[in-house]
């Protein structure tokens, strides 16, 4: 159906097409499937899926949580995702590549990763992603966690 609607569009000269809004999350099907068609994240103001997420503390729960639903969110003036990479040992640039590249989609602004065990040494980021160790944020809230990506 999107492949016919797509064809369909582009013939008619069609330059953008709303596929709709989705929940901010990696972990959600819809937004993957979006993502393979090379779907462009914009903010909508009237979308139906916000979300209120905040803790006082990257703890447990929420390193739990957002190891299992990579969340995107408002970052200033655009959007921006966050994922806990829980592995047992040091991440290595080829993993890192690998998250970005399973997560990253047009229209993000910055993408946070947060290794539980952190990252091998020298290791350098994406493009466009801040690589961050569980043990320097465990005391941050959201708002300190997005400083850290602007130092």
């Amino acid at each position: 159906m999107y492949f016919f609607g797509i064809q369909h569009a582009k013939e008619l000269g069609c330059k953008l097409i709303d596929l709709g809004g989705c929940r901010p999350s990696f972990g959600d099907g819809v937004l993957r499937h979006k993502r393979k068609w090379g779907a462009l994240l914009v903010e909508q103001p009237y979308a139906y899926y916000d979300l209120l997420v905040h803790w006082t503390r990257f703890s447990g729960p929420v390193v739990a949580f957002l190891a299992h639903t990579p969340l995107v969110f408002r970052d200033r003036s655009g959007l921006s995702a966050i994922a806990v990479v829980d592995r047992s040992e040091a991440v290595t640039r080829a993993e890192a590549a690998k998250v970005h590249h399973a997560m990253w989609m047009p229209g993000l602004r910055r993408l946070y990763l947060v290794a539980t065990a952190g990252w091998q040494a020298g290791q350098e980021s994406p493009p466009q992603t801040v690589l961050l160790n569980l043990a320097d944020v465990e005391d941050c809230d959201p708002q300190k966690l997005q400083t850290l990506g602007n130092t």
